[in-house]
């Protein structure tokens, strides 16, 4: 009984190192340079929280995705929350060419207006 218990006492450590060693071993993973600089697919490490979504619906949300440098030119999306899939939320050249087409306004004002980050939506979308 006394080989028995001390048995245990020395295969217990060793198990929960084991344990504790094969665990963390298991959550790194190696990061890539698109991981690190891709504008499009790149993961935030500066600490601040994602920006809220605006649902469309019980499935979809329109999401800003930065096409340009500086954050200023973005692309709007409408995603599937479900599968993720992603398709424009709007025609942002339809869009532009409208506006471009406004007395007093110029192409590059058009173009910042269509693809800005700051448009506010209807409830239809």
């Amino acid at each position: 009984m006394a080989l028995e218990t001390s048995r245990r006492r020395v295969w217990l450590p060793i198990a929960l190192i084991f344990i504790v060693v094969g665990t963390a071993g298991a959550q790194q993973t190696l990061l890539t340079l698109d991981d690190i600089y891709d504008p499009n697919t790149r993961i935030n490490f500066n600490g601040n929280p994602p920006p809220r979504l605006a649902w469309i619906d019980q499935g979809h949300y329109a999401w800003s995705r930065q096409v340009g440098a500086g954050g200023r030119t973005v692309d709007w999306v409408k995603v599937d929350a479900a599968t993720g899939n992603v398709q424009p939320l709007f025609d942002a050249a339809k869009m532009e060419a409208a506006i471009g087409r406004l007395q007093g306004v110029a192409a590059d004002e058009a173009r910042r207006l269509a693809h800005s980050r700051d448009l506010i939506f209807n409830e239809k979308y």
